[in-house]
């Protein structure tokens, strides 16, 4: 599945193949990674994220989505959805690698995983937003705050 979304092209990835979520992980990790203390970096690892998509339990279902421009891969989101209880819920990540942000590319991935969501009958999302630690305590000029 690949759906083109104002010049960004967002494809499902499939845990079970190692060069795409590798490349997934990679975009997601240094999204995160940017402008923060090492310390206060807490990404899901490879592995750790893999797991959860390649074994899913009868709690959640997860996918995670990678957004392309030109063929280049500038942005992840990642959609998990309880199975059990809280079933009109929905959380959503998106991640953009700095070079690429302020392009409108995480709005788009996130309109995709909105419909996502919407297609699954959830109808509240919930979300993190961040910023590094030397922006303003409300993140005023930082993407993650706006």
């Amino acid at each position: 599945m690949s759906t083109d979304r104002g010049g960004l092209r967002i494809e499902a990835v499939d845990p079970f193949d190692d060069e795409a979520f590798d490349t997934w992980h990679a975009v997601y990790l240094a999204s995160q990674r940017h402008g923060r203390e090492p310390a206060a970096v807490t990404a899901w690892t490879r592995e750790e994220m893999r797991a959860q998509l390649q074994r899913p339990g009868r709690r959640s279902w997860a996918g995670v989505f990678l957004g392309r421009v030109d063929g280049e891969p500038v942005a992840t989101g990642h959609l998990l959805t309880p199975l059990l209880d809280n079933l009109d819920q929905a959380q959503v990540s998106v991640d953009v690698l700095a070079a690429h942000r302020r392009h409108g590319h995480g709005t788009r991935m996130l309109g995709h995983l909105t419909e996502q969501a919407l297609a699954r009958g959830r109808r509240l999302w919930i979300a993190e937003a961040s910023w590094p630690m030397t922006a303003p305590a409300d993140g005023a000029g930082e993407p993650g705050a706006g």
